[in-house]
């Protein structure tokens, strides 16, 4: 077992708000101009308002790399995971 070795504790340094309004950050790189960026997503909102729907076309939209809701797209892999659709059933269609 090798001896224990001390390490220093990390330290965080604190902004404030100020320091954060200087501060310049990077352009964003949107998938869908305007309101989604690459990484993960979650639709979420009360129950038969169309979210199944609304996400297997925005992934449409960005697989095939087409307009979605008339904003512009950067075309890339989608990953879409939904426990209530099937192949035999349509979006919000459960067994």
């Amino acid at each position: 077992m090798p001896p224990f070795v001390k390490q220093k504790p990390k330290v965080y340094k604190i902004f404030t708000a100020a320091d954060l309004g200087k501060r310049v950050f990077p352009p964003v790189d949107f998938t869908v101009e305007g309101l989604l960026v690459p990484a993960l997503t979650l639709l979420a909102g009360a129950p038969k308002l169309g979210k199944s729907w609304l996400a297997l076309q925005l992934g449409l939209s960005v697989a095939a790399g087409m307009p979605f809701l008339d904003r512009s797209t950067k075309q890339g892999k989608v990953l879409l995971w939904h426990p209530k659709i099937t192949n035999e059933g349509s979006p919000g269609e459960s067994k």
